[in-house]
């Protein structure tokens, strides 16, 4: 098995060489995204060292484990075939949103990858065949390999035995996963309904959709929807013994506006979702503001539909650990496409989102809530894109913001020295400015290793800040976290 690793560590050093001039020198422009799969004994964890020298390189790595494999054996059943490893990998390129991607596949795994590059062959830009099973039509993996049988002392119940864990060590058998990794198959009953059983599951608030003839839909029966612009799914709230911060409970509720605002920078009518506190429509004070700004492909209502950011802060008001406050949901969209945060084009569309949120969202809002109009009093936070639009608005105009969260997201350290010289040339100054400056990511997240690298740039050049590493990936579970955070920080005193 460590021959095989190391075998696999420098064919792929030969891959990465050939994809960018040099095994070890990856610049800006030479990164590339490697989705990674495993053979059928086996695991990501195949993949480990290859992994980790790819991104010590500069690449984003995801290996993930098909299902009913590795240490997903748990799942195993006759019910799995090709088809689901497929829809396995398919699942990671559409839920993570990859493009451009070299799509790796080893002995059993080329089988997979042949049938994701018909499925998705416009998010793929090289495929590599490591060592790897292609068969002719018709023909099966154990027709390949002449019906020769594998060494049995390196498998364990027809899987191979991982070489960090003791043989001793039995795999787990009801392990709760959340119900969006992969899809699965559903019963048609003699009543014509078709069903599926999943579970156990964490509680939390999950996305899901159907998939009839290819093609992804929300479930009809139900109104409770995940806005986007790309994928339609459904939302599901798993409750737990106690009422999760995002439930809807027993306590004074804020109000949602739909409003509709003129774009003198885009130049058409854009949408705004704003959240009143609870006692707003009766009452006379001002509340301070949060511009709350939604993330890639998601609008302006993500942020309360599966966001539930109106039931948390209600929540968290009646408790008494935040503040009211009134909250600003606009579409992040500025119609220039999804440029990748670490390119140019991305800083360009921040800038364009700037214009619009200085020329255009707040001056509607302050002219139509009752809002305190100071920066002690106004605070910007986001998720993903939005994260990114949020730091560079904050970083351009440190008059107008004091608060900042950025939750699953990172600017560069070329933009921030390119845009903001002042802010890190004068660390002390921004930081006497500065109530709060949040940083949040999940080590899942395909964003961590940017992220993390954005978070020691800020503390290398001086600026203060709070970071908070979780579990989990890129999804709205860590958002309603990182949302609950710091709406707990904001305008604290």
């Amino acid at each position: 098995m460590k021959t095989q690793l190391l075998r696999l560590v420098s064919l792929f050093a030969l891959c990465a060489a050939a994809f960018t001039g040099t095994a070890h020198a990856a610049g800006a422009k030479d990164r590339h995204t490697f989705v990674l799969v495993h053979g059928a004994t086996a695991g990501g964890w195949e993949w480990k060292s290859t992994g980790n020298f790819l991104l010590a390189d500069g690449h984003t790595v995801y290996r993930a484990t098909l299902t009913g494999l590795g240490e997903r054996m748990h799942l195993n059943s006759p019910a799995i075939d090709l088809q689901t490893h497929i829809n396995d990998v398919v699942n990671v390129i559409l839920f993570e949103d990859l493009h451009d991607i070299v799509l790796t596949g080893h002995s059993y795994g080329g089988m997979v990858i042949t049938g994701v590059m018909d499925r998705v062959p416009e998010r793929i830009k090289h495929v590599v065949f490591l060592d790897a099973a292609v068969p002719d039509d018709g023909m099966s993996l154990w027709d390949l390999f002449g019906g020769q049988r594998q060494d049995p002392s390196r498998f364990v119940d027809g899987f191979m035995q991982v070489p960090w864990v003791k043989p001793d060590a039995k795999p787990p058998h009801n392990v709760k996963q959340s119900i969006k990794c992969f899809n699965q198959p559903m019963q048609k009953d003699d009543a014509g309904v078709w069903s599926i059983t999943v579970g156990p599951v964490e509680p939390n608030l999950y996305p899901y959709n159907f998939v009839v003839d290819g093609v992804g839909v929300a479930d009809p029966a139900n109104p409770d929807l995940f806005p986007n612009e790309r994928f339609k799914a459904s939302l599901v709230d798993v409750p737990g013994d106690a009422p999760a911060l995002h439930a809807v409970q027993d306590v004074p509720h804020g109000e949602l506006a739909y409003c509709f605002y003129e774009s003198k920078t885009l130049n058409r009518t854009r949408p705004l979702v704003i959240y009143t506190p609870p006692g707003y429509r009766a009452g006379t004070e001002k509340h301070p503001v949060l511009y709350l700004v939604s993330g890639t492909t998601d609008t302006e209502e993500t942020w309360f539909r599966a966001g539930r950011a109106n039931f948390i802060l209600d929540n968290l008001i009646a408790r008494r650990k935040a503040v009211p406050m009134i909250v600003v949901m606009p579409h992040g969209n500025m119609m220039m496409g999804t440029p990748r945060p670490d390119t140019p084009q991305a800083a360009d569309m921040y800038r364009v989102f700037n214009d619009e949120l200085l020329t255009n969202i707040i001056p509607y809002v302050e002219a139509n809530y009752r809002v305190i109009a100071d920066r002690e009093h106004r605070a910007i936070a986001g998720f993903s894109r939005g994260g990114g639009q949020s730091l560079f608005a904050a970083f351009n105009n440190p008059d107008r913001f004091a608060w900042i969260g950025s939750y699953a997201a990172y600017l560069t350290p070329e933009v921030c020295e390119e845009h903001f010289p002042g802010i890190f040339a004068r660390p002390d100054e921004a930081n006497a400015r500065l109530r709060l400056l949040w940083l949040g990511v999940g080590k899942s997240d395909f964003l961590y290793r940017q992220a993390v690298t954005f978070n020691g740039f800020l503390t290398e050049k001086g600026i203060q800040h709070v970071e908070l590493i979780t579990e989990g990936g890129h999804t709205w579970m860590n958002a309603r976290r990182y949302l609950a955070e710091t709406l707990q920080r904001f305008f604290q005193k």
